[in-house]
């Protein structure tokens, strides 16, 4: 049996959610799948925004952390963990509006931080999620830094590996 791990990202800036403008907007989605910087390596540190990712694999997403061949794939080798990062423009985002980050699908958990804050904890084997993007992380007009750790391990209590 093949384990894909992928991982899935778009932003959506959804409506008819309002900041007190009183106007209602319409949902308008930019994809976010490309430029991420990505290791198979685990270490706490990699939510800190000042941590120098620069050596990391540049990949788009969905990604698979384990190469999938059309041979044999030992099973074992995809219960493993790695970390996502990626800078995000202020730019993206709408001050008046409800701002989100759709996840699609990820396997299994997903650790979530912005700017180095814990934000979402996502145990979902490949089910949907949503990342808020707080208004004060926009109004500071820096930048976000995304930082996603994936843990694919079955020995988790999640569906379809347990729970």
């Amino acid at each position: 049996m093949h384990h894909h791990k992928v991982f899935f990202v778009y932003f959506a800036s959804t409506g008819p959610y309002d900041r007190g403008n009183g106007g209602v907007s319409m949902r308008k989605k930019i994809p976010l799948n490309t430029d991420y910087r990505y290791t198979h390596q685990d270490n706490n540190e990699f939510s800190d925004p000042f941590f120098d990712d620069s050596a990391w694999q540049m990949v788009d997403i969905p990604h698979n952390m384990i190469p999938i061949t059309d041979n044999y794939n030992n099973d074992e080798s995809f219960s493993t963990a790695g970390w996502y990062r990626k800078y995000l423009s202020t730019d993206l985002f709408d001050v008046n509006l409800r701002n989100v980050i759709e996840c699609e699908g990820v396997a299994s958990r997903a650790t979530v931080f912005l700017n180095g804050i814990l934000t979402v904890v996502h145990d979902g084997g490949f089910t949907p999620f949503f990342i808020e993007i707080p208004l004060e992380l926009i109004s500071h007009n820096d930048g976000i830094l995304l930082s996603i750790r994936v843990d694919a391990s079955e020995k988790l209590p999640i569906a379809p590996y347990g729970g």
